[in-house]
């Protein structure tokens, strides 16, 4: 099917690594992993993507068409996980998935400093300052970064089943933990 890109934002901790696996915890709990793209997200990509196009209507019905592919693949996701029963722990749904991945964190389980296969790695302070003016972002401005279309000519900030984590601010003080990668065979 291909990569899956996902985010989170998750209440600050100092210890970035205790976030994450708090993060797969819960997104594990809630089975999160169950569905790759919800109907809002993909409702809003189509609107974001057709209104920048030259021709919105046939951009959205194009959209509408990979909207529905996905949820034919999520069916069929969905049989075979009912199929080999449900997953008791993280580990045991990772060897179910095998290279499909759950296009989720739950791909991911450590961090590291630099870019790693199956990590997250913090965005440097060079980077913050490149994309936000700064090295303590608001949530509005990772949100609005969030949103944005990445040209084929800049570099990555990471690869498959990879991500990037930053510390967002709010009145100078750390307030939540930005998580960002993509996942998936």
């Amino acid at each position: 099917m291909g990569a899956t890109g996902w985010h989170y934002f998750v209440p600050y901790q100092s210890d970035v690594n205790q976030a994450l696996q708090d993060l797969r915890n819960d997104v594990f709990s809630r089975k999160d992993y169950l569905s790759s793209i919800t109907e809002a997200d993909g409702l809003a990509a189509i609107e974001q993507l057709a209104a920048m196009s030259p021709n919105p209507e046939q951009a959205r019905a194009q959209l509408q068409a990979v909207l529905t592919l996905a949820r034919k693949w999520d069916s069929k996701r969905a049989h075979r996980d009912k199929q080999r029963g449900e997953p008791r722990t993280i580990a045991e749904l990772l060897r179910q998935r095998a290279e499909e991945g759950t296009g989720t964190i739950l791909d991911v389980d450590h961090i590291s400093e630099q870019a790693e296969f199956g990590a997250l790695h913090p965005l440097t302070a060079q980077q913050c300052n490149a994309f936000f003016g700064t090295e303590r972002p608001t949530r509005a401005m990772v949100e609005q970064w969030r949103n944005r279309i990445v040209s084929l000519d800049e570099p990555p900030l990471y690869d498959r089943w990879e991500g990037i984590y930053l510390i967002v601010y709010a009145e100078e003080q750390p307030e939540a933990v930005y998580i960002e990668g993509c996942s998936g065979d």
